[in-house]
């Protein structure tokens, strides 16, 4: 709402020709008090002064015989407009009882034009251009707490950006914001309400309010998300917490009242929870530079100790990631004692004045005779491969285990204790990130007289394969279904009739294969963050016996997506439910099922909307989050050709379409009935013989020659 100082001055014209005779007549009534516009003007009797009148810039209350008022010209006015001085004169008679005089005057006068300034285009946004840096989801107050909440945003870029037609949504609803700009380097508050100040009265930033008086449908503390999307519909950027896992695989854990959920360093974006932190202090308009551990009472348990570290990797993908780099370096902690550990504050470097310690998030916990393992690729400790200190530091900083080496243990060699948590160190132990810690199985001594025939692997089955325990020999046979360097750059997937499983070569480049191809491979069995596979030693123990026809993909339910299917090249029809950068949910009923769009692959999630069908082919997997803790299964698509639209309506094989789908399925079923039904009347009247398909299943549609049937 505009006051009077911002009216068009069309509008001022206006009120000013109706108020003249109102103006007159209350002087004449010698009424001391008018309301001009929503402004009040009071006139007091005072001694004679000068009948003058004093002009004035803009307008004024004045108590004294001159009253002017000025409108002044809105800013966004383009075009010259006249504007009216009424300049009102108050001459009291010096009788006993003061008679006051009017004079009224008006003057038109005419304001100078006014140039427009030019109009920058705006640059489209990308995500992380502006990244949501501050939640405040749990405000203190009791009952409904939706209009104390509030986000902080936060521009990432060099130059400002313009809010207008962006949103803030939650898992319900959207907010449209309010015009604003974001300077480069700067905040902008996003609260609910004008309740906001009522727990932040001193604040004085940038802030815009919703018009609803709610983020979204009001954010829930037991686990929810935020959303910020561009004008175009681009996620720009997310989080989620508690027990929604729209956005992150491993939510932020939930945070007390009266606390937020707060980037640190602000700005940060790795697109997952460790980016963020519970802020028992919150700081909206201003960013924290670096986590502040929260004390732990002391003393802190004696009972977690370094126990394996792995400094030099070189071809094995040990955080499968899908690629050896040396952020396969890992570090793995054990806990030897009976109650588990909150390792929140805890913190793991190398020598010091060397890496940056690596603080450990709130709400990581390790078990009693449990393991951590924590990848290089979200600490950034760096250890030498030649000779490092490892140190394990209590939340204050002090020492809670520490160990040296100067010795290169081997590229995909560890340095581990001979005992879990015990023992002496040494680099004789194969590598066993979150397992315990093992010697070498030794090398039975062989007479040279009587040598034993070496073992021959097992000729099998992938499904018999996959049920044997690891280190057992085998050879198997399986057509392609995901080629070498499309999910992982040395592994590819083999499937037969029944089953699928990851193949993996240790050493060397893998073998030029095709979709289809029929291969023969003899390795041992292992398994790789859970995942079953069978490692071979180099490329040579791949042998190609021909092309083949690629393998069709097995239609399955989405709430089926586990442990059943691991290694399978699946289907999956439903409804899109939940959406980000790389992800995309559907379900069809019988549960949500989640596509991960890895970053090798090349392949982008396509644009989609809520509560369209879509179908996804891709293979079936899990990955790992932080501390080796595995993720549930997911389907990852291999090419941009594995993700496609399904029309509403036709029936789909484990599809969701919904009431509307199923009814036009329904009706498409009956009339294609009717027309088999006449073909079969015209048969017989015409006594010929001719071939007509099978009855169909209601509401399921025939396939045409060369298609796969869809019910």
């Amino acid at each position: 709402m505009r006051t009077p100082s911002q009216s068009h001055p069309r509008a001022v014209i206006a009120h000013t020709a109706v108020l003249l005779p109102v103006l007159i007549g209350l002087l004449a009534m010698s009424v001391l008090s008018a309301s001009v516009t929503g402004a009040s003007l009071t006139a007091t009797p005072s001694p004679p002064l000068s009948s003058t009148p004093v002009p004035s810039v803009t307008p004024t209350l004045s108590l004294t015989s001159t009253v002017t008022l000025t409108p002044t010209v809105p800013t966004e006015t383009l075009t010259p407009s006249p504007t009216i001085t009424v300049s009102l004169t108050i001459t009291p008679t010096a009788t006993e009882t003061p008679t006051p005089m009017a004079t009224l005057t008006v003057t038109p006068t005419t304001s100078p034009s006014l140039t427009p300034s030019a109009t920058s285009t705006p640059v489209p946004a990308a995500p992380g251009d502006v990244v949501i840096n501050e939640v405040y989801y749990n405000p203190p107050q009791t009952g409904n707490e939706a209009p104390w909440e509030w986000a902080e945003l936060y521009n990432r870029t060099d130059r400002p950006v313009n809010l207008d037609g962006w949103s803030l949504a939650d898992n319900v609803s959207s907010d449209a914001l309010p015009a604003a700009t974001i300077a480069p380097g700067h905040f902008l508050v996003v609260a609910a309400s004008p309740s906001f100040h009522d727990n932040f009265p001193g604040f004085s930033g940038p802030t815009i309010f919703v018009a609803d008086g709610k983020l979204g449908n009001g954010l829930a503390n037991s686990g929810d998300r935020l959303l910020l999307r561009a004008p175009s519909g681009l996620e720009v950027d997310g989080l989620s917490w508690g027990d929604d896992a729209a956005v992150f695989d491993l939510p932020c854990p939930t945070v007390p009242a009266g606390h937020s959920l707060e980037r640190m360093p602000f700005g940060q974006d790795t697109d997952s929870a460790a980016d963020f932190r519970d802020q028992a202090h919150p700081s909206p308009g201003a960013g924290v530079l670096a986590p502040t551990p929260t004390p732990l009472p002391t003393p802190y348990p004696a009972t977690v100790w370094l126990n394996e570290f792995l400094p030099a990797p070189r071809d094995v993908d040990w955080d499968g990631d899908g690629k050896p780099t040396e952020d396969d370096e890992w570090i793995e902690l054990y806990n030897a004692g009976p109650e588990t550990v909150n390792l929140g504050g805890w913190q793991l470097d190398d020598e010091e004045d060397g890496s940056r310690p690596h603080v450990i998030p709130p709400g990581v916990g390790i078990a009693p005779g449990g393991f951590r393992v924590f990848y290089k690729r979200d600490t950034g400790v760096s250890l030498n491969n030649a000779g490092d200190q490892v140190r394990l530091l209590y939340p204050d900083g002090s020492l809670a285990d520490q160990h040296a080496y100067e010795a290169h243990p081997g590229y995909d060699r560890s340095w581990s204790r001979t005992v879990d948590g015990g023992g002496t160190w040494t680099g004789g132990y194969p590598p066993s990130p979150g397992a315990s810690n093992q010697p070498p199985t030794p090398t039975p001594t062989r007479r040279p007289s009587t040598p034993a025939p070496p073992p021959q692997p097992q000729r099998v089955s992938i499904a018999q394969a996959r049920a044997l325990p690891p280190g057992t020999k085998v050879t198997l046979e399986g057509a392609v279904t995901v080629p070498p360097g499309v999910l992982s750059e040395s592994a590819f997937y083999l499937q037969d009739a029944i089953a699928g499983v990851r193949v993996y070569i240790r050493h060397g480049g893998p073998p030029e294969l095709a979709l289809g191809d029929r291969v023969q491979v003899s390795g041992e069995m292992g398994r790789f963050h859970g995942e079953v596979e069978v490692q071979v030693d180099e490329p040579g123990r791949v042998t190609r016996l021909g092309a083949g026809e690629p393998v069709t993909p097995m239609d399955i339910r989405t709430g089926n997506v586990g442990p059943g299917y691991e290694g399978m090249l699946v289907r999956i029809t439903g409804q899109v439910v939940g959406l980000y950068k790389s992800t995309l949910d559907l379900d069809d009923g019988s549960g949500v099922a989640r596509a991960v769009f890895r970053e090798l692959t090349g392949v982008q999630r396509p644009w989609v909307e809520m509560g369209e069908l879509w179908q996804v082919v891709g293979v079936v997997g899990r990955i790992s989050g932080e501390g080796g803790v595995l993720g549930p299964y997911r389907v990852f698509p291999r090419f941009a050709s594995d993700v496609s639209r399904v029309p509403l309506g036709l029936p789909v094989t484990g599809g969701h379409v919904g009431r509307l789908g199923r009814v036009a399925g329904l009706n498409l079923g009956l009339l294609l009935a009717a027309l088999v039904l006449l073909a079969e009347t015209r048969r017989r009247r015409a006594g010929t013989l001719v071939p007509i398909r099978k009855p169909l299943r209601r509401g399921v549609l025939a396939p045409s020659d060369g298609e796969d049937a869809v019910g």
